[in-house]
């Protein structure tokens, strides 16, 4: 019911309140702005305030009840491509800022209607007149210039000279509505000259309105139809809804046209893009952008009911929701599967293989898949298990009897070189066959079976069933043979007899490993575990890089590298990676060809409310940067003055207008922020210095993982949920901050913790006393 155009709140504020526009944000997708507010404003712990974009202020639209965005703008500077209102009474600024493209569209922009001034258009139209309320008998031209539009009074009938400046009660401009005498209530368009009165005092079917009705009787027209007075005409009446729609369906008189006010129906647009600051130069290695590469002549049918399009240079499908498949050759009679893997070790390079059944009943499978997972893949993963029409009816049943089977079928690294020999207990799993360490796993083996024998543990004879050696025979009576076998990954068929083309030599460019498989419809396809500086599917591409060094750092807190891109329509900050930086010296490579367009050092202190920003460097034309030092540090907005002097929306407003003044204060001035709103930079346009600021989520380093009142500091969050470090107070320590010998107490862990781990007495004990946190992994 929030911004559905109907008040279900007494006062409207469902659709309109003193922080937030519910018609202008939709919550579909969990990462759109309204889904988030809704989540905090449901969290009892959290009392988030959603904050309008900066290019939401003073742009002359109204995104907060009563207007409250829109005033005190004189401070205002209007972005590059939009023009400040000028005062029809002194030629003073009032720091209303509209498009430059919105003079003479016939709609009322600036609050006075000055944009419509001196305009030629192409259809004359009857401009509404003012009645004035003070002298019923006075008509002024509402179209010229004049102190009586948009100075906050009503003097008009209907309250047109106010429209852009008047409340209604559901806080919402007056717009194309119609004010009654009472100051309270306001009508739609199709409630005025529908033969029936709304307003308290009648005047919304006054003559001056609706034009002469003499000529005929108040019963020629139905309630809610439009009277055209048109005496030849067969249909002299027409519906409400098609008054001034700028159609004119009373084709002699127009009057369905007459005394209308057009609704507003502009967004904002951002008319040029960020420009982000330069900074002095730093040392960095610009390589190549792009490989040379030629888009291939593909037919209209390659991908079926889909569209082909290019990703990493590779030729790939992207099929409708019904469709699905390499080339969307399948259809949706299928049950989503979505999975994730997570494995204790991402340094090791790895293959994990899984067999995922739909079985209808205990022994009978409808359909399964394999899926061959490598160390270099991350997040959810997704498959579809199709089921026949025939069943569909029983999908649904709530005895049905639809089952799910995940297994691990194999699991073995890439490099059959560096296997190593098991413990004792997994030689005894693997009853016939040799078994081999996974990627220096302890916990993980590999059974390579004799001939003869088959399955996980090498447990299973070939006999039994038809599938070759080292395959996994999974029993199912609604199999032909009562079998399915699940291949390893050189090998494939219903019995995994046929064997893989192996791949092509160097196939995987830069010390890549290539694992060759084959799929259910016979196409060989080789996929690249990448090294660490390559990436893409032959690993053909090098990472971006960052190497920053701090010089004589004296931080005694863990620090946070942030590498963002920006949003210039939703006007936020985006993270695209972030780690955490212990020492003086960080190596971060990303997996693109350039860097993101922002590189952010974030520092702390001990009092929560001391973080200190550094701009490494800004561009998009990195791949390889090398920075000493921290960069330029960003200001904060209380070094200007700018914070607000209560914790009311409109005190953060008033101070949120003034944000350009850093900007115009010193021409030195780049960055500067406000952990309450935004983070801005300032940029030169055409004509003035001005900021640009961005929404930014001043938490997305901070966890809640740590015991006893330590600060937690997050890295990779998006591939590593384990990845964050511990700051403890004096007397804590612990990679959670979990011990403690604050209070003159001991424990046994504090008396041993010299001893844990097997780590130097030396290093552990400075770790704890110089920095209070270690690394937790």
């Amino acid at each position: 019911m929030l911004g559905d155009h109907l008040s279900a709140c007494p006062d409207g504020t469902d659709e309109m309140s003193m922080s937030v526009n519910w018609q202008l944000l939709q919550c579909f997708k969990a990462d759109d702005g309204a889904c988030a507010l809704l989540r905090d404003l449901s969290s009892s712990i959290n009392d988030k305030r959603y904050i309008l974009p900066f290019t939401s202020l003073c742009d002359s639209l109204w995104d907060l009840r009563n207007g409250i965005d829109e005033t005190n703008c004189d401070e205002w500077i209007c972005e590059q491509g939009w023009e400040k209102q000028k005062s029809s009474i002194n030629g003073s600024s009032t720091g209303y800022c509209i498009d430059s493209r919105w003079f003479c569209n016939e709609i009322w922009d600036f609050s006075d209607g000055s944009d419509e001034y001196n305009c030629t258009y192409p259809l004359t139209l009857s401009a509404p007149d003012c009645l004035t309320l003070t002298k019923p008998e006075m008509r002024v031209s509402i179209l010229e210039a004049n102190s009586v539009a948009g100075n906050g009074l009503v003097e008009c009938l209907g309250g047109i000279d106010e429209r852009n400046t008047y409340a209604c009660l559901d806080g919402f401009p007056l717009s194309n509505r119609f004010l009654c005498s009472d100051n309270v209530t306001c009508l739609l368009p199709m409630h005025l000259c529908d033969h029936h009165y709304d307003c308290p005092t009648k005047e919304d079917e006054s003559d001056f309105w609706c034009g002469n009705r003499s000529l005929f009787s108040k019963n020629i027209c139905t309630k809610h139809t439009f009277a055209c007075l048109e005496i030849n005409d067969s249909s002299p009446c027409i519906p409400n809804e098609h008054r001034c729609n700028n159609r004119f369906q009373c084709r002699q008189s127009h009057l369905d046209e007459y005394m209308c006010v057009k609704a507003r129906y502009q967004s904002h647009v951002t008319v040029t893009p960020f420009q982000p600051p330069r900074l002095p130069a730093v040392a960095a290695t610009i390589a190549s952008r792009r490989m040379p590469f030629q888009s291939p002549t593909v037919s209209a049918w390659y991908c079926d009911r889909g569209l082909p399009v290019i990703r990493y240079n590779q030729l790939a499908c992207l099929c409708p929701p019904s469709f699905y498949g390499a080339r969307c050759e399948q259809h949706n009679h299928r049950i989503t599967v979505v999975f994730k893997i997570e494995t204790e070790h991402d340094d090791h390079k790895y293959l994990i293989r899984l067999a995922i059944l739909l079985r209808y009943t205990q022994n009978t499978t409808i359909d399964h898949k394999v899926v061959t997972y490598s160390s270099n893949q991350y997040g959810k993963r997704r498959l579809y298990l199709n089921y026949p029409f025939s069943m569909y009816d029983n999908l649904f049943r709530p005895s049905s009897d639809y089952t799910y089977r995940l297994a691990v079928v194999f699991q073995f690294d890439h490099d059959n070189e560096n296997r190593q020999q098991c413990s004792r207990e997994q030689l005894a799993q693997c009853q016939h066959g040799k078994c081999y360490v996974i990627a220096n796993n302890h916990t993980a083996y590999y059974c390579e079976c004799l001939n003869g024998w088959m399955g996980k543990n090498c447990d299973i004879l070939s006999s039994s069933c038809s599938c070759s050696p080292n395959s996994t025979c999974i029993r199912d009576n609604n199999k032909h043979g009562g079998f399915i076998c699940i291949c390893e990954a050189r090998s494939f068929g219903s019995t995994c007899h046929l064997h893989t083309v192996p791949c092509p030599l160097n196939y995987c460019l830069n010390g890549g490993v290539c694992s060759a498989s084959t799929n259910e419809i016979l196409s060989n396809f080789f996929q690249c575990t990448c090294n660490d500086n390559y990436f893409g599917e032959q690993c053909q591409y090098k990472k971006a890089s960052l190497n920053v060094t701090l010089e004589n750092s004296t931080f005694t807190h863990p620090s946070v590298i942030q590498l963002l891109s920006y949003d210039t329509e939703k006007m936020e900050l985006q993270i695209q990676r972030q780690e955490i930086m212990i020492g003086s010296t960080k190596f971060i490579q990303y997996n693109s060809f350039l860097l993101p367009s922002i590189g952010l050092l974030k520092t702390h202190s001990d009092a929560l409310d001391q973080t200190s920003f550094y701009l490494l460097y800004t561009g998009l034309n990195h791949s390889a940067l090398h920075l000493n030092g921290k960069g330029i540090r960003c200001s904060h907005a209380r070094e200007f003055n700018l914070m607000p002097l209560d914790s009311s929306v409109e005190s953060l407003l008033i101070k949120l207008k003034q944000y350009h003044k850093p900007c115009q204060k010193s021409t030195t001035n780049i960055c500067f922020y406000d952990e309450q709103s935004y983070i801005c930079f300032c940029a030169d346009t055409d004509t003035v210095r001005r900021a640009t600021c961005f929404q930014y989520d001043f938490t997305y380093d901070q966890y809640r993982q740590c015991m006893h009142g330590g600060r937690c500091f997050a890295g990779n969050k998006k591939t590593n949920k384990n990845d964050f470090v511990c700051h403890c107070p004096r007397c804590i320590y612990g990679p959670l901050c979990q011990y403690r010998m604050d209070h003159m107490g001991f424990s046994l862990e504090s008396m041993l913790a010299l001893d844990l781990g097997g780590m130097k007495e030396s290093k552990l004990e400075a770790d704890i006393l110089n920095f209070g946190y270690l690394k937790f992994a």
